[in-house]
């Protein structure tokens, strides 16, 4: 098992974070490895993803060669993107010298299409508390107290909306998660079930 992770832009380098919340000692005590992928320069290689708006992605080495993925997003209102979930978590492992291109424009529909150089097998979504508004970094913080759990990036998103559009805040959702231009794009291009076809169970 190995752990990686990718800090954004104000936070990098990515070993400042893992120190400030514990990550080095939580992976010594586990026996797994911990990548900070903007630790590794040289560690990159270029996808072709043959988007709308991306042709192609470098992602981290370690990451793209590895037997199974699972990611760990939280559940949150993003003031750019209006929601990080599980699509958004691709980011992370983007190089980061591509990211700022992204916010240029379309910046959600690419988000998606990060996701077409490949699809994690497992998400699990910690949503026990979430911001409502602002985010990625504050907001206005509630606690929905719910873990969410996919292998689906769409359904697993358009769920955590749910969940966040139970709560009076202001923010950049829209009332249909099906019509999110994150949701709407990874469709286009196949990445996950579209509505009423998978189930929820409590």
């Amino acid at each position: 098992v190995t752990i990686g992770e990718s800090s954004g832009g104000i936070w990098r380098p990515s070993r400042n974070v893992f120190r400030k919340v514990g990550m080095f000692e939580l992976a010594r005590d586990l026996g797994v490895e911990l990548i900070a992928f903007d630790d590794k320069p040289d560690d990159w290689v270029r996808v072709k993803v043959n988007g709308d708006y991306l042709s192609s992605v470098s992602m981290p080495r370690s990451a793209y060669e590895a037997d199974k993925i699972v990611y760990l997003p939280c559940l949150k209102t993003h003031n750019l993107a209006r929601f990080s979930g599980a699509l958004k978590l691709a980011m992370g492992f983007m190089h980061p010298g591509e990211r700022r291109a992204l916010h240029v424009s379309h910046l959600e529909q690419k988000i998606a299409e990060i996701s077409l150089c490949w699809q994690p097998n497992l998400i699990i979504m910690d949503g026990r508390k979430a911001f409502v508004s602002g985010g990625p970094a504050k907001g206005q913080l509630a606690k929905p107290e719910v873990v969410l759990a996919s292998g689906d990036l769409v359904a697993i998103d358009v769920e955590a909306l749910k969940v966040l559009l139970a709560y009076e805040a202001s923010n950049k959702l829209v009332a249909d998660p099906w019509q999110l231009p994150q949701v709407m794009t990874a469709l286009r291009h196949g990445l996950g079930t579209g509505e009423s076809r998978y189930i929820v169970v409590e």
